[in-house]
């Protein structure tokens, strides 16, 4: 178990050096974004026991460095399905880059960005009259996001990681957010 978090910083070191896009420049001291959303499991067995809906939120932390051919913003989340026999509760802990192409309109006109991630999410799956299972599994996600002119802005991103009791958060998850 030690070792995961080490492959994934070796494997993160394989993602290309990317610019920081200006959704992860923040115009005050605090690099700091939060964002709400949802996560909708991509897997039958996960929407047909949990639901097809489960709530997310996370927050990010812009490093004031980037690891070498890596990234440089840490994101730790949560999402946990409302409804259904069995609960899903996530919590990703990633690493993860983002990029944007250049836009010298961008203060007016907001900008894209994209990017992916890597790390480890914790998993914990309960009730159905079963006994709750925990784990731990490697996973990485891509991220597209539109970056507003305010500090405001839109994100997709597609997870995909390992199964505890068969049951996964793979998926896409959508989210509305700000900078601090």
């Amino acid at each position: 178990m030690r070792a995961l978090p080490v492959f994934a910083l070796c494997a993160l070191a394989l993602l290309p050096a990317a610019r920081p896009a200006a959704a992860q420049l923040p115009d005050t001291p605090l690099p700091i974004r939060i964002k709400a959303g949802a996560l909708l499991p991509s897997s039958g067995d996960t929407k047909n026991q949990t639901n097809d809906f489960h709530l997310a939120a996370e927050v990010d932390l812009t490093l004031p460095f980037a690891i070498p051919f890596g990234g440089n913003i840490v994101s730790l989340g949560y999402s946990e399905n409302v409804s259904g026999d069995r609960k899903l509760r996530t919590i990703p802990l990633t690493l993860g880059t983002i990029s944007s192409p250049p836009n010298p309109a961008s203060g007016a006109t907001g900008n894209i960005y994209y990017g992916g991630g890597i790390g480890l999410y914790f998993l914990r799956v309960s009730g159905g009259g079963l006994p709750s299972k925990d784990g731990a599994r490697f996973g990485g996600y891509l991220t597209i996001g539109y970056q507003t002119p305010t500090s405001l802005f839109l994100e997709a991103k597609y997870i995909t990681t390992g199964e505890v009791d068969g049951l996964k958060p793979n998926g896409f998850a959508f989210y509305i957010g700000t900078r601090l």
